[in-house]
């Protein structure tokens, strides 16, 4: 190793002072030209060399893809599952239920994501505006399921 970086300094050190010390004429570019060439040969002297074995190995590539694909798929379905549970909290903010939990029941077989059933507990926080809020709900329920058709089952957490 040490020689090779040597060799390519005394090779960079003969080409300057040559080019340095020659007259500019038509043979200065024969002499860069060849000089160029024994740069080039010198630098990839170790590739060329006997002693020197580039091996290449994929065992592990398999394994490692695998993993790679699986862990991607399980985030996949964690941010799926989070932006589901998000929509559903963004739904009833905006029809004025106050939602305590959201849960999704689904399915992952096959590396393919089947959801089941979105259950929603909420809190009816007046007693007085009861079937204004039965009203908000059934609006809730209804937005959900145009975007997600399964089953939606809102949960009053207060009984």
């Amino acid at each position: 190793m040490t020689s090779w970086i040597i060799s390519i300094g005394v090779v960079t050190i003969i080409t300057t002072l040559l080019t340095t010390i020659l007259p500019e004429k038509e043979n200065l570019g024969i002499v860069k030209f060849v000089l160029s060439l024994l740069t080039i040969l010198v630098v990839v002297s170790p590739l060329l060399s006997k002693d020197s074995t580039i091996t290449f190995s994929f065992e592990n590539v398999k394994n490692t893809s695998v993993n790679v694909q699986k862990n991607f798929l399980d985030y996949y379905v964690q941010k799926k599952v989070e932006y589901i549970e998000n929509e559903c909290n963004i739904i009833c903010n905006e029809e004025g239920i106050t939602i305590l939990d959201v849960t999704v029941e689904y399915e992952n077989n096959n590396n393919e994501f089947t959801l089941k059933k979105i259950n929603i507990y909420y809190k009816n926080t007046d007693e007085k505006m009861q079937e204004e809020f039965l009203v908000a709900l059934e609006n809730a329920k209804k937005r959900l399921n145009s975007i997600y058709t399964v089953d939606i089952m809102m949960v009053n957490s207060n009984e």
